[in-house]
């Protein structure tokens, strides 16, 4: 399965929301999510998304996932998935669920 490499970042102005941003076939993807819960900020310069196709990058998706005390693993519904090593702990594992948006530029 491809991957790619990228950032994913919690909102400054919003403790739910946040934005994952990686460049796949020289586009970037950028996926805005909504946590189902709010969360402390977090960030991670050192994200990896792999994926079956660039299909599973668009549209409305769903995702679950576990935003460890240093670690972020999100897997959508239909395979693609999100890992990463958090800048700062966040002190606890935290299970999340949600749903947001890909687009690409």
């Amino acid at each position: 399965m491809p991957t790619a490499t990228g950032t994913v970042t919690l909102s400054a102005d919003s403790a739910s929301k946040f934005q994952a941003t990686f460049t796949v076939g020289g586009l970037r993807q950028i996926f805005s999510g909504n946590l189902s819960e709010s969360m402390p900020t977090f960030t991670t310069s050192s994200a990896t998304l792999t994926y079956s196709s660039t299909n599973d990058l668009t549209g409305t998706r769903v995702f679950e996932g576990i935003i460890g005390a240093t670690t972020l693993k999100l897997t959508f519904g239909d395979g693609p998935m999100i890992t990463g090593d958090l800048s700062t702990s966040v002190g606890m594992a935290f299970s999340v669920n949600g749903s947001g948006d890909w687009e690409s530029n």
